[in-house]
């Protein structure tokens, strides 16, 4: 099962502690969602591919 996010206030609670900085670029909360959905998307095109079966649900974050 691969997850989705929704929406960046789901994103932002989940994530609320985090500072993202890769290869010396500061993504930002927004930036982190977007490349978080987006190795998503592209993994199930690749299992999809594969005929590997699969599942995309969207994130929940707990209560």
């Amino acid at each position: 099962m691969l997850s989705y996010w929704r929406d960046l206030k789901e994103h932002e609670i989940a994530h609320r502690d985090e500072d993202v900085t890769i290869a010396g670029f500061h993504l930002g909360r927004r930036g982190m969602m977007r490349l978080e959905n987006a190795s998503v998307r592209m993994a199930v095109d690749r299992l999809h591919a594969l005929g590997i079966p699969l599942t995309v649900m969207y994130a929940e974050i707990e209560a």
